[in-house]
């Protein structure tokens, strides 16, 4: 049997989803543990609205919200986490649920610091070493030779070439077992820093469009293309590209799970720029 590790708050948008996969680990690990047990725990007389609150059919607290922080979390900033998430699922109308919603992502950035790469690390010289970069780390895929090959339609010698260079970077490392070798990361999240004429970033960039405009063949369920003309100011642009930013840290975060099972590699490239010349009254 699998065995069922200890949710962490950070990784959770649904306060319900949160409680019950907290459950399924207690009662894997404590044989006596029960929803009876944790009303007591927990001091609530009626151990039934326990499990209503845990199924969603009962709305949490703010006595229990506080109680359950306090036996569950270690750590303030769980805590603070716990509390906005059970706001945030319990959120009367949207305009509540964005706010709460802005607010979880700000906490899951800082709570994971990112790995610096250096623009001349190697990383950006080819689409295909970030792409296959982002799925090691997910508790249920062993990331093999075979399974890569399985995962991205390219040549084996490409994909040979990426493992290679990122066991070079250290950003993974090889294992063997009875199975045979496999690779784990060796980062949670990282950065690269913009770098204003560096011939890796023109080469990454101009390999991403080509590719983008490959895609434009596939299935509508595989791809979209967006476009948007503004005028702005400078000062517009800059705000422009800072929530540009955080609404790609956001969806990073969003979209941080444990499982990748009927996921695809999606590739986002956003490029703003200018096409005419400053408006002159």
């Amino acid at each position: 049997m699998e065995k069922i590790l200890r949710p962490v708050v950070f990784e959770y948008l649904s306060v319900t989803s949160y409680l019950q996969d907290l459950y399924k680990f207690r009662k894997s690990n404590e044989k006596k543990f029960s929803y009876e047990r944790w009303s007591q725990e927990l001091g609530i007389g009626n151990r039934s609205f326990i499990r209503f609150v845990v199924t969603g059919k009962k709305k949490l607290s703010q006595k229990m919200l506080n109680q359950l922080a306090e036996l569950v979390f270690s750590e303030e900033k769980e805590r603070e986490y716990f509390a906005y998430l059970a706001r945030f699922s319990q959120a009367k109308d949207g305009k509540e649920k964005d706010l709460y919603g802005r607010k979880l992502m700000e906490m899951v950035r800082n709570a994971v610091s990112p790995t610096h790469i250096p623009i001349n690390s190697g990383l950006v010289s080819d689409p295909l070493l970030p792409q296959v970069l982002s799925v090691f780390g997910y508790s249920d895929l062993r990331v093999t030779r075979d399974s890569l090959r399985k995962i991205f339609p390219v040549e084996e010698s490409l994909l040979d070439g990426a493992i290679e260079l990122l066991e070079k970077m250290k950003l993974i490392a090889k294992h063997s077992d009875e199975s045979g070798p496999f690779w784990i990361s060796e980062v949670q999240s990282y950065w690269v820093p913009d770098g204003f004429g560096s011939l890796d970033l023109v080469r990454y960039h101009s390999t991403a469009l080509k590719t983008a405009l490959e895609a434009f063949s596939r299935p509508k369920e595989e791809r979209r293309y967006k476009s948007l003309i503004l005028p702005m100011t400078h000062d517009e642009f800059v705000a422009f590209n800072s929530l540009l930013d955080g609404f790609a840290s956001e969806q990073i975060s969003r979209l941080n799970t444990k499982s990748c099972a009927g996921k695809r590699v999606y590739q986002a490239n956003f490029n703003v720029h200018s096409v005419s010349n400053e408006i002159v009254e």
